[in-house]
């Protein structure tokens, strides 16, 4: 699990402890750059072995510059062929990366980035990308471009903090239209996590994501404390640390929570019945389905361990929450777009439950969202795809148009403070976010299979398990999170060929195997996934 902090918290941080130690800039760049030579080592050594030939060094015009030139003077001083190529102009530097290009140019020389030529390059090459890091804001020039575009596809590329061209609070890519963007297969950053690492297109040009110590963490627990809000990122292999709610003996299925998932109209019910069968998987004690009479009978025909009741009205719902004891409620799979929806929506929200809204239980309110923020509370959970969540936050939605616009951290950020209640807005880079500054960036981009979940009924599966964990009492966030990154999980054991059903099924075996191996004191990590090593 990532601790994240934007560009411009990073910044502020970093200039406080220079304005309170003057002397420190030099000293923390040369900590910095020996921090990425020892990464740069290992990772040629374990890549290319004695394969390794010349590691070429791009070195920009700020401090992420300064670093390069630091690992470019220890590869040399350690024996490794070195090749520096240099872009921006010298006298706009710092004092401390002019320091750092002094000393390099006192033992090698500095070619110009813009002549490049891929016949600069053999198989065994390596390229370390030092060029702007967080700072870059605006679109690369054409000339930079035009340089990258000429490394060849076989050289592999290590960003120092984050890969040139990438924008380290939203994730896009900033080149011209018609330019090429060049990844990274590795990406070393200072002392935390940036959003653009995960978000967007960040995480596939990210490639494997180490974090490093520079020296700062007092400083940075300390902005902790103080910022708006508090974010991570976590990845399947997280699940392995999360808490994990477990059946106990002795315990009966009153103690697991009971979970009701409202249905549509007839021939609308399977959405519902994903549902419900997701809730059940993951342990909720009991699920019932809440259909409208003309749907009754294709229910019944469908449904076994789940129950089955009739809901017409918002009336008819306030007399099931109460006479069969229901905790938590999922509204919208299937549920149809209109007056009945917002009924039954305005009455689960009312009876202070644990409420998951999806899907139709979302559009119904896009004329009025106002009417259904008036009706929240922080037991709700609204989760939007872009679209859905474009139509109740369309002022939001906007302000992330622009490739350097609002990053979907912030976005969500501001939404979930706008309507009181958890959001979770889907995607690769899903982002979940509580009123009172929790927030979570969910990533499946390194996890091929994830794209098998771009399937009908997946999400219908989703707020299943959402609902079904906060039926076992957890609380809303924590059971957003766990339920996202078991969705991405199930999709990893499913594989090829995945279709909804299979989801709940994967999901409930992935849940109770953490459980039993939590009783059991089995902390066995996955291998091969990434994640934030000790530094």
């Amino acid at each position: 699990m990532f601790t994240i902090f934007s560009a411009s918290q990073v910044n502020q941080i970093e200039k406080t402890f220079f304005d309170r130690n003057p002397a420190s800039q030099t000293r923390l760049m040369e900590t910095a750059g020996t921090r990425v030579f020892q990464r740069v080592s290992k990772w040629a050594q374990e890549n290319l072995g004695d394969q390794l030939g010349c590691v070429h060094i791009l070195c920009g015009p700020g401090n992420n510059g300064g670093d390069g030139y630091v690992v470019a003077r220890l590869l040399h001083r350690n024996g490794v062929r070195v090749a520096v190529k240099g872009y921006g102009n010298p006298a706009k530097r710092s004092e401390a990366a002019s320091q750092m290009r002094q000393e390099w140019l006192a033992v090698g020389r500095i070619g110009s980035l813009c002549e490049i030529s891929a016949k600069d390059f053999l198989p065994g090459d390596l390229v370390v990308d030092a060029l702007f890091g967080i700072g870059l804001c605006r679109p690369l020039r054409r000339e930079l471009s035009s340089a990258l575009s000429r490394i060849p596809e076989f050289v592999p590329v290590i960003s120092i903090d984050i890969c040139s061209g990438l924008h380290a609070d939203t994730g896009r890519i900033l080149v011209m239209p018609g330019n090429v963007f060049r990844p990274a297969n590795h990406t070393v950053t200072m002392q935390c996590a940036k959003p653009g690492h995960f978000l967007a297109e960040g995480a596939d040009a990210t490639g494997r994501l180490e974090v490093v110590s520079i020296g700062l963490e007092e400083e940075f627990e300390q902005a902790g404390h103080r910022r708006r809000y508090a974010a991570m990122a976590c990845t399947v292999a997280d699940l392995e640390d999360m808490d994990v709610p477990a059946k106990l003996p002795g315990q009966h299925k009153y103690h697991h929570g009971h979970a009701l998932v409202l249905s549509g109209a007839c021939g609308r019910g399977g959405a519902a019945r994903l549902a419900a069968h997701a809730a059940l998987r993951v342990g909720a004690g009991l699920v019932t389905v809440g259909a409208p009479a003309d749907a009754m009978l294709e229910n019944a025909a469908q449904l076994n361990a789940i129950m089955l009741t009739r809901v017409d009205t918002g009336a008819d719902l306030n007399k099931e929450i109460h006479e069969r004891r229901i905790s938590t409620i999922c509204l919208g799979p299937g549920l149809g777009c209109g007056a009945r929806t917002r009924d039954l929506v305005s009455c689960a929200l009312a009876a202070g439950q644990g409420v998951v809204i999806d899907a139709d239980g979302l559009t119904s309110f896009a004329g009025n969202p106002g009417q259904l923020f008036s009706l929240l509370h922080e037991q709700a959970i609204l989760t939007p795809h872009m679209g859905e969540f474009g139509r109740l936050f369309p002022d939001l939605h906007e302000s992330m148009a622009t490739a350097d616009g609002a990053s979907k951290l912030d976005v969500v950020v501001k939404a979930s403070s706008k309507s009181g209640c958890v959001i979770l807005l889907k995607g690769h880079d899903t982002v979940i976010a509580t009123p009172d500054g929790e927030a979570c960036i969910c990533s499946s981009a390194r996890e091929p299979v994830a794209a098998y979940l771009a399937t009908a009924g997946a999400g219908d599966v989703l707020a299943g398990l959402i609902t079904g964990l906060m039926a076992r009492q957890m609380r809303p966030f924590a059971a957003s999170r766990l339920a996202v990154l078991l969705h991405i999980a199930a999709a990893r054991d499913v594989g090829p060929g995945l279709i909804a059903e299979d989801l709940a099924v994967a999901a409930g075996r992935r849940l109770g195997q953490l459980a039993i191996d939590r009783l059991a004191g089995n902390r066995t990590r996955q291998p091969g996934l990434p994640e934030q090593e000790p530094t």
